[in-house]
């Protein structure tokens, strides 16, 4: 029997290295996928001509670096329509949220009926933390308590209306200001 060198234990050890961090190198290079657009306007047309109140939409988002602002979601649910998670709403609702150029989501919230329920739902249960002014119009702030989510909230005369984002008041501040906000 041949007596085993330093070369053949370095032999062995590449063996069984090589393969571990190719496995390493390939899951953990593993880019994010872009994400996905959707066309949000059929959505926001039907809300417009059903919504008892004047549906709130962004405009002219601020574009940073050549990135722009990526519509991932709109909803419009009416009240007594089943919902996603299949129940019945219990409020007419619409929702549209973008992918903004930080990578960040950004979701605006438009609902009838009681607002601290709906802001509760929003907003994963935030309290409220004082009031901003965005523009002309007086917004409460919420937060979380892990402070990861914050909230914008402003009481138009015949809707509530929430911008959520897992960012800092200011960005938030920044979001809610493309807001088109019918007067009343």
């Amino acid at each position: 029997m041949k007596k085993s060198t330093s070369l053949d234990m370095v032999k062995a050890l590449l063996l069984i290295a090589l393969p571990i961090l190719l496995i390493v190198w390939f899951f953990t290079d593993m880019k994010e996928p872009p994400p996905q657009r959707v066309d949000w306007e059929p959505m926001h047309a039907q809300a417009v001509r059903e919504a008892p109140f004047q549906v709130v939409l962004p405009q002219n988002l601020p574009e940073q670096a050549g990135t722009g602002w990526i519509p991932t979601r709109a909803t419009w649910t009416k009240q007594g329509q089943t919902t996603l998670n299949a129940e019945i709403a219990t409020r007419n609702t619409w929702r549209i949220g973008y992918v903004g150029p930080d990578g960040i989501y950004y979701e605006v919230n438009q609902a009838d009926g009681e607002p601290r329920t709906f802001i509760a739902q929003v907003s994963r249960d935030a309290r409220p933390v004082g009031e901003v002014q965005v523009g002309e119009r007086t917004w409460q702030e919420y937060r979380t308590t892990d402070g990861r989510t914050r909230a914008l909230t402003y009481q138009a005369s015949d809707s509530t209306i929430a911008v959520v984002a897992d960012t800092g008041t200011q960005s938030l501040q920044n979001f809610a200001s493309t807001l088109v906000i019918p007067q009343g």
